[in-house]
């Protein structure tokens, strides 16, 4: 699947020699409604660019095309914006699955949806059964929501199903008239975009909360760790965002596994943690997501060193295997001990180290993408 998604970016690069660059944000449709269009979108001929034989690639361009089409329909809007700001899983996603009954106007979504299709609403309704086998079919806005005036603006509806990130360099996208344009994934618009997408979200259970950010500073630093205590996350900022997450699929999601030791080997003491910012926004300036990992008892019946994992996931691609082996003290002997996390290949390794008892408290770990604090607290 990789090498046709590739080979699609190639495709819509060669044709830009003959694309209509637009020059201006706003276009006016219908006389009335103003189409807002990213300086980051180049309008496309569609015979100019390839049909995706991936299936599901190509149901979801269909649905997204349709959906582009239904949003002449200022209700609609109206009903996806609100939608969006429910933020049902922490961002501005619509799971379609849940929505499909939802009344506009006096019908449901999907009927609203399928009679938008030039070739009848039964057509319409086929486009969106098909799109929904994939059951993470999102819809999200992921960028400059507050800002779109949907009573009169309408928006394009890019389609992200399919891409890889940090390889993918454009997403299709479709206007209300039926044109198509690209846009680049590596630069975040500067106009809300409706996108079409997977649900990275939904398998997953909520475990943290989300306060104000406060970085913790190195006033607390030497202080060793405390048996009994907890080990949090207690701070995150991503200093560069658009290479952990492009703006196609919204704000980032951060996962975390404490590998620790007790008596027989190795474990995952913390279970897959997640943080999650409430925006693109708030994960670039900082936030305290208060995540706690486990309570370390290392006097007593763990070990004096654990293994913090962090990735950013995307959830596609192939299953791989991350070993982890951890080396430490046990009561009076000396350990080493692994296991293995499971991941995707498109997610993102993130900067990653072992914590024992005389790592500063708190521990701040970091790259060029990412920083984050690891707090030992009595609660």
């Amino acid at each position: 699947m990789k090498a046709k998604i590739l080979l699609l970016s190639v495709i819509l690069v060669i044709v830009f020699s003959s694309c209509e660059k637009s020059e201006n944000e706003i276009s006016i449709i219908n006389g009335q409604d103003e189409l807002l269009i990213p300086s980051t979108a180049t309008l496309v001929e569609e015979k100019s660019t390839s049909v995706s034989d991936v299936q599901e690639i190509a149901e979801a361009e269909d649905f997204a095309r349709l959906l582009a089409m239904s949003i002449n329909d200022k209700d609609v809007r109206k009903f996806l914006k609100n939608e969006a700001n429910k933020k049902f899983d922490g961002d501005y996603d619509i799971l379609v699955s849940n929505i499909l009954e939802s009344k506009i106007s006096g019908l449901s979504f999907k009927d609203q949806v399928a009679k938008s299709s030039p070739s009848g609403k039964f057509k319409g309704h086929d486009v969106i059964s098909n799109a929904l086998k994939n059951e993470k079919l999102n819809i999200s806005i992921p960028l400059h929501i507050d800002s779109w005036k949907e009573l009169k603006q309408q928006l394009l509806v890019a389609v992200s199903v399919g891409t890889v990130e940090g390889k993918t360099e454009y997403v299709k996208a479709f206007d209300s008239m039926g044109n198509m344009y690209v846009i680049s994934t590596k630069e975040e618009p500067n106009v809300p975009v409706i996108v079409v997408g997977n649900n990275e979200r939904m398998d997953y259970e909520e475990s943290s909360s989300v306060v104000a950010p406060t970085e913790f500073k190195s006033a607390f630093a030497a202080v060793t760790r405390t048996q009994g205590y907890f080990e949090k996350i207690t701070y995150i900022k991503c200093t560069d965002l658009d290479a952990i997450e492009d703006w196609t699929r919204g704000a980032p999601e951060i996962y975390f596994d404490a590998i620790a030791y007790r008596g027989t080997g190795a474990y995952n003491a913390s279970g897959n943690k997640r943080a999650k910012p409430s925006s693109r926004d708030q994960a670039r300036t900082g936030w305290n997501p208060n995540i706690q990992l486990f309570q370390w008892f290392f006097e007593t019946s763990m070990g004096d060193v654990y293994y913090i994992n962090a990735i950013e996931k995307d959830d596609n691609g192939v299953t791989i295997k991350i070993p982890i082996t951890i080396t430490g003290k046990y009561e009076a002997m000396t350990f080493s001990a692994g296991l293995e996390l499971t991941y995707k290949e498109g997610d993102d390794k993130l900067p990653s180290q072992a914590i024992s008892t005389e790592s500063n408290n708190p521990t701040t770990i970091y790259d060029d993408r990412i920083k984050y604090t690891v707090m030992s607290l009595a609660n």
